[in-house]
């Protein structure tokens, strides 16, 4: 289970926030849209009714764009607190979706459930005595086989590792969290593409990979983007 601290922690995050026009994460969007030597965008007909979950939903930014596609979103949150301001934040925005509390390797779904699954900013969290393989494994269960995955995982240069507790193989305990939300928690970041690939390679297959390095304003932000595919 998640820490109950940092639960907690979450749960006054998103209670203090409010209602607020929903507008999609840049990557999520360029993943599905844009057209770049190593990734092409599928025909918009193609997302039309299939089920594809957002992996840690908080607030829903990314509910709308998804449902514009055509999908049926489903979206998942680690408490019921999170869900329902999630819920109220889509109602406010005039959207819908299956919301469902559960976590990265407990996600309560059905085997080969989605056609597609997006994390973003969320797929590297860890509960406690878990490790990244947990997640893995979940993420392939409940994905169709040729079914997309589509996440973001940070890179060693992320303001998350800042005076981080860095353990064995790739992974770090955050003690600087801007938020001051995240503070405990474990994650899993990555050095290099070979790194990500031969991690994943047992359940996923055609790696389109990116890196991304923004400052925004002093929070600098260095993680990857990955596009692969269910085996």
């Amino acid at each position: 289970m998640i820490n109950k601290d940092i639960d907690l922690e979450y749960t006054k995050y998103y209670k203090g926030k409010k209602l607020s026009k929903l507008y999609p994460t840049e990557f999520v969007v360029r993943s599905f849209l844009g057209t770049y030597p190593n990734l092409k965008p599928n025909s918009i007909s193609f997302y039309k009714g299939k089920k594809v979950l957002d992996l840690g939903c908080g607030d829903g930014r990314n509910i709308p764009f998804l449902s514009d596609l055509g999908y049926r979103v489903y979206g998942l949150e680690i408490n019921k607190e999170i869900v329902e301001f999630c819920s109220k934040n889509l109602e406010f925005n005039n959207y819908k979706a299956n919301l469902q509390v559960g976590n990265n390797s407990n996600t309560n779904f059905q085997k080969e459930f989605f056609d597609c699954i997006i994390a973003c900013h969320s797929f590297y969290y860890l509960n406690n005595n878990d490790c990244f393989s947990s997640n893995l494994n979940e993420i392939s269960r409940i994905l169709k086989k040729g079914g997309r995955l589509i996440f973001s995982i940070p890179n060693q240069k992320s303001y998350l590792l800042r005076y981080a507790e860095i353990l064995e193989d790739n992974y770090a305990i955050i003690k600087d969290d801007p938020l001051g939300i995240r503070n405990g928690l474990k994650i899993k970041f990555f050095e290099t593409e070979t790194q990500i690939i031969n991690f994943l390679n047992r359940k996923f297959e055609e790696f389109k990979i990116g890196f991304c390095e923004n400052n925004w304003w002093g929070l600098e932000e260095f993680y990857w983007t990955v596009s692969c595919t269910s085996k």
